[in-house]
């Protein structure tokens, strides 16, 4: 049986908006699936507009309809968005933590429980960041297409199915991509605030964003 509050939002939301909705989901969420780690600290501001843009419109659809819900959904990506770009080395984290709340909640029913679960991912995140977090964009990233199949109209089995193929498949090519990458990254962390750094497309140099420290030649 459909959860009331779906049922209703799914009532005032027109096809059209909803198709663009779930274009974003799958869109989104295929991109972190695969490529997540390459590219996350944007993603992360990107899907924080998500996040933001989607709880402005159900807020404004509870509020006003369709149209206040588009205003608020603007609203609220851009906020979202800048919220999760200033917060980038948490964001992940924070969203890992929240999935993992979720799943538990929902497969136990205990919320005890799962915000106990949810801390602790929580925290594996943060301390381990660096380790996981191509594994967990792939997650991520697939559970979010996951929901945009079922926004297009595909069985929730299959939906599953596929989802569950990304999340393994984006996993395994994400961990090559960390493990290549590493291989020549050591260089390329500051010596003064150890923050990863970034090149000088100009003279090929690395220079630290967050302290200021440059003129480093370019890694071995």
């Amino acid at each position: 049986m459909a959860d009331p509050l779906t049922g209703i939002l799914l009532s005032q939301m027109s096809p059209e908006v909803l198709l663009i909705i779930s274009l974003a989901a799958l869109a989104i969420g295929s991109v972190l699936a695969f490529l997540g780690k390459l590219m996350w600290k944007p993603l992360m501001a990107l899907i924080g507009g998500f996040i933001g843009m989607t709880i402005g419109f159900v807020i404004g659809l509870m509020l006003g309809g369709e149209i206040v819900g588009m205003i608020l959904a603007i609203l609220g990506g851009a906020i979202g968005g800048k919220l999760f770009s200033v917060i980038v080395e948490f964001a992940l984290a924070v969203i890992a933590g929240i999935v993992a709340l979720g799943l538990t909640e929902l497969i136990t029913g205990s919320l005890v429980l799962a915000g106990i679960v949810g801390i602790i991912v929580l925290i594996i995140c943060i301390k381990f960041r660096d380790e996981v977090v191509g594994v967990l964009m792939a997650i991520i990233g697939s559970l979010i297409a996951g929901v945009g199949l079922m926004g297009l109209g595909m069985d929730i089995g299959i939906s599953a199915v596929v989802a569950l193929i990304m999340m393994i498949t984006g996993a395994v090519v994400q961990t090559i991509i960390i493990k290549d990458k590493k291989k020549g990254s050591a260089a390329r962390r500051c010596p003064s605030c150890g923050a990863a750094m970034s090149r000088n497309s100009g003279n090929g140099l690395w220079y630290c964003p967050r302290c200021g420290m440059g003129g480093l030649p370019p890694a071995p």
